[in-house]
Parts: C-alpha cells; sequence; structure tokens
C-alpha cells in the first residue's frame, strides 16, 4: 500500500522524506508527497496564487531528489488543515503509513504540517512515524545494522496493532526489538496473591516473570528469542518513562499503540502515546488499535489448573482438567487451605507452603491427596500438584493460574469441606466473575 509524506519544506521535513523515499524503495510501494496550504478564510487571493506556484516547484523538486533515490513519486499540492488533508488522501489512496517531521504545535495559518503530529496520531486510522533522526533508519535500510526498536507493550490488542507493524518493517530489514512494560505494583501484587508490604521501586521477581512470559507468548508465540521483554514497576508518567528508556537503550525507533479517536479527545490527552510522542529524543510511530472484531486464534490448553476441595464435585474437576489437556501438557492440581499466624502486612505469598524449604505435614499430605487423583490413564500429561495458603480461595485460584500460565481453570460445581462451604458459592462465583483465564465447572457425579 502508498506511503504518504507530508513535507513544509523545511530541514526536519526533508529528512523524514528521505526515510519515507527509502522505505518505499525497499518495500517496493509508491510515495506520495504532499504539502498542504493552509490560508485564513478571507486572505490575499494573489499571495495564495504565488504561494501556490512557488510551493508547486519546490514540490517537484523534493519530488525528484527523492526519485534520485529510486522511489516512485506522486505529488500533491493541497489546501486546508495538513492535518486534516493528510488524513482525507490517507483514506481515499488506502494508505499504509504517514511519514512526517517534527516541529512545534499546531498554530492557525501554519504551514508546518510536522506541527500537527499530535492531530494526526490522535486522529489516524493509520501509523503515523514522525521522523527526528534519520540515521538509524539510513543505517538499517543500508545493511549496516538492524534497527533497534523499543516498544511500549501492554496486553492488549493496541499493542498486538503496533507489533504487527514492527513485524512488517522486520520484512524490510532485520530489527532488534525490546518490549517495554511499566507496571504498577499494586495492582500486580493484588493480581498474583503477592500480599503484604512490599517495595513499590524494586523490580519484583514473581511480577517479572509472570509479565515477561504472558508478554512473550502474546507478542511472539512462534519465536519468543525474537524480541526481548523488559518488565518494571512505575509510579510516574509512564510515556516519560518509555521515552526515557528508548533513549537509554540507543533505539532509532519508539512504537507505541493509540487507543483514542477525534471523539475521544479527552482520552488522548493524558494517554500513554501522547505523552511518548512529546517527551521521546528519538523518532516515534504511533499505531492506531485494530477497526473491527480482533482476529480468533485457535487456543491450546497446554496448561489447565484443576482446583479442588477434596469433595465428590472438586475432585470431578480433576478428571476434566486431564481431558482438556493436550498430551505432553501439564496439569496443576492445587488445594487452598488457610493461611496460619500471618500478620497482614508481612509479606506473603499464596505459594509460600510450596516455597518453604522446611518440612511441613500439611503440605506432604496433600500432595499425595491430589496425587491420588490423578487418572491411571493419563500418563502422557505432566502433573504438578499444589498447596496454596490464602483466606479468599477464589482469588488464589485466579492468581495461581496467572502465576502457573493455566491456558484454562477447572472447578467442581458444587462441594463441601470445613474451608468452602460450597464451590458454586462465593468460590467459583469469584473466579467466573474475575479470572482472566477460561473456566470450566464439572458436574457433580450421580450415585
Amino acid at each position: 500500500m502508498p506511503i504518504l509524506c507530508g513535507i513544509d519544506f523545511s530541514e526536519p521535513s526533508q529528512r523524514a522524506l528521505v526515510v519515507a523515499a527509502r522505505i518505499a524503495v525497499r518495500a517496493k510501494t509508491p510515495l506520495h508527497l504532499v504539502h498542504c496550504m493552509h490560508f485564513e478564510t478571507h486572505g490575499d487571493e494573489s499571495l495564495k496564487q504565488s504561494y501556490a506556484a512557488w510551493a508547486e516547484r519546490q514540490l517537484e523538486r523534493r519530488a525528484q531528489e527523492a526519485r534520485e533515490l529510486g522511489a516512485e513519486i506522486q505529488v500533491h499540492l493541497k489546501g486546508g488543515s495538513p492535518d486534516e488533508a493528510l488524513l482525507t488522501l490517507a483514506s481515499a489512496l488506502h494508505a499504509d503509513l504517514i511519514v512526517i517531521g517534527p516541529l512545534g504545535g499546531r498554530s492557525p495559518g501554519s504551514f508546518e504540517v510536522g506541527g500537527h503530529a499530535d492531530k494526526l496520531a490522535q486522529q489516524s486510522h493509520v501509523p503515523v512515524l514522525i521522523v527526528r533522526n534519520a540515521a538509524p533508519f539510513e543505517a538499517w535500510l543500508d545493511g549496516t545494522r538492524p534497527l533497534s526498536v523499543v516498544l511500549g507493550a501492554d496486553l492488549t490488542h493496541s499493542t498486538d496493532a503496533a507489533m504487527a507493524f514492527i513485524e512488517r518493517f522486520r520484512e524490510i530489514s532485520p530489527c532488534d526489538v525490546t518490549a517495554v512494560h511499566l507496571y504498577w505494583p499494586p495492582q500486580q501484587f493484588e493480581r498474583l496473591g503477592l500480599h503484604g508490604v512490599r517495595s513499590y521501586l524494586d523490580p519484583d521477581p514473581d511480577v517479572t516473570k509472570t509479565l515477561t512470559r504472558e508478554l512473550t507468548h502474546r507478542l511472539a508465540p512462534e519465536k519468543p528469542s525474537s524480541i526481548q521483554v523488559h518488565v518494571e514497576p512505575h509510579l510516574g508518567r509512564l510515556g516519560d518513562r518509555l521515552a526515557d528508556i528508548a533513549a537509554q537503550r540507543g533505539a532509532g525507533l519508539l512504537v507505541v499503540g493509540t487507543h483514542a479517536r477525534s471523539a475521544f479527545g479527552r482520552v488522548w490527552e493524558g494517554s500513554v502515546s501522547r505523552w511518548a510522542l512529546h517527551a521521546a529524543r528519538t523518532s516515534v510511530v504511533c499505531v492506531p488499535a485494530p477497526v473491527g472484531a480482533p482476529k480468533v486464534e485457535l487456543p491450546r490448553l497446554r496448561n489447565v489448573l484443576a482446583a479442588t476441595d477434596f469433595s465428590a464435585g472438586g475432585n470431578a474437576a480433576v478428571a476434566l482438567a486431564y481431558a482438556l489437556a493436550e498430551p505432553g501438557g501439564t496439569v496443576h492440581l492445587a488445594h487452598v487451605v488457610r493461611t496460619r499466624g500471618t500478620a497482614p502486612t508481612d509479606p506473603h505469598d499464596i505459594f509460600s507452603i510450596e516455597q518453604s524449604s522446611q518440612p511441613d505435614e500439611r503440605r506432604e499430605e496433600t500432595h499425595a491427596t491430589l496425587r491420588a487423583l490423578v487418572p491411571s490413564d493419563c500418563r502422557d500429561r505432566i502433573t504438578r500438584v499444589h498447596v496454596l495458603e490464602s483466606n479468599e480461595p477464589g482469588a488464589a485460584i485466579r492468581q495461581a493460574a496467572l502465576r502457573l500460565d493455566a491456558d484454562a481453570i477447572c472447578l467442581g460445581r458444587r462441594g463441601r469441606t470445613n474451608l468452602a462451604q460450597t464451590l458454586l458459592g462465593s468460590v467459583s462465583k469469584d473466579v467466573l466473575a474475575h479470572a482472566e483465564r477460561p473456566v470450566l465447572l464439572a458436574p457433580v457425579p450421580r450415585d
């Protein structure tokens, strides 16, 4: 698909044109060079005509320079606001990318296309590349070295779209990609069952491990080694920190996904992508979230978690888990026990019993009981047993599913023990309502 390059004849926009032309050559796609004349409504007509004639000459001169690089060029002289004109033309041409250079803020009557980067990134339905430094792109396109890319990553479809854009760049020439995720510590501690007083400034190893695995599975499921994942806690403005990390790593490009459209300007004002765009000292590409339903992929059930309270209903979930797990997969059998003698402020992990190096009679007895539930004909599945320690069984099951990378959770529809009054009461309702993994309920076997 075509590439659009907005130019205002400034030095920054000229650098952007060189990058756009060279990308177009390598991608074997046409390049449309666009200049927008933005006059006041009642401006001097002779001035407009004079400027238009001058702009046409400039456009043709710059187009000829781009043709010398091997690009197939078409030129467009448009009237009106640069951001609006570029977006309209991008839609009409089904453009795949808009490239501009960086300049100051938008001002009435300005000829500076680059000054409209904020507006373009907010409203565009195609990626917008703001070129601040052409050198990394030139080395990349020359084959001298890979393009170093920092991706602002989370677990949303916006990041999926941003990663898809990076893959298109990789088809042109190699890219070294680092996905950076900045997490809010209280949220992740609660999500993963890490309780008590903990540092909000130092990376937590369990949070880092879980988020790194989740991001790797999501962004590079077929080839995990194709990206690096950097996870760290952060308490300030995420966009500023992403820009800092890109600068520290010497990245040639920062890629961020955008969520907002023109009807949601207030969302854009506080968005990560907007602040990253403003703070970055390197080139930035803002990739819009995909329009329409996301691609549906067939899930794989490699790891299945079955939680049981040792009732008939709870134990029925064990058989269901083994039926679901694919051959060679892993079934995690878990049982929740109450927390013993821990102050609310003490650091506590739902896996505390499992992580302890001290002998624990309760742990060994529960492990044996869980292993006795394994069906005899399921030797092609790996079994792992766990004793979870929590006063909130539903939360512990959800948290364990994330920590163990479970693709699904199996529970019994009913069961009664001293711990859980009814598994289809508070525990199952909690898991069904809040789990980030699919939940399947096994019916109680009939006598």
